[in-house]
């Protein structure tokens, strides 16, 4: 299911105690489940500038998020999330498996896009949804400050 812009529930709500780390654990609760949910949904977010790999390394760090890799490709771990990423001319692309949630990102110049492919069976997806959109509005808020500064 892609959301529109004119979604209400697209930004999830603004919080000062959100983080990017938000985003790449996706949730926050619960053990993984070995029985999971398939199914799909996407989350679209406007992106207005691309980050590079330097500035995600630095906010990475500022997260406890461990990036192993380069420029071009890599994996990321943190409690409770892993995954793998590459750089290209036109973005940056991945995959992530967090407490049971597994799914997809890519981000480009003008959108981000997130899919989760699968879920424990007993986490709501209104909570996954809240959580990733949570992260993402916390990540552009980051982006935007270490850009200005």
């Amino acid at each position: 299911m892609e959301r529109s812009p004119e979604d209400p529930n697209q930004s999830g709500p603004k919080s000062s105690r959100s983080s990017s780390k938000t985003f790449l654990s996706c949730c926050s609760t619960g053990p993984s489940a070995d029985s999971s949910t398939k199914m799909s949904f996407t989350i679209i977010k406007n992106l207005e500038q691309l980050p590079n790999y330097p500035l995600l390394c630095k906010l990475a760090e500022q997260h406890r998020v461990r990036v192993t890799g380069n420029e071009h490709t890599g994996t990321f771990s943190c409690r409770g999330a892993e995954g793998d990423y590459a750089l290209g001319e036109n973005g940056i692309r991945g995959k992530f498996v967090s407490h049971g949630v597994r799914g997809e990102f890519s981000f480009e110049v003008g959108k981000a896009i997130v899919t989760v492919i699968a879920k424990p069976f007993w986490l709501p997806e209104i909570l996954v949804k809240r959580k990733i959109t949570e992260g993402l509005d916390a990540l552009w808020k980051e982006l935007a400050q270490s850009h200005s500064s």
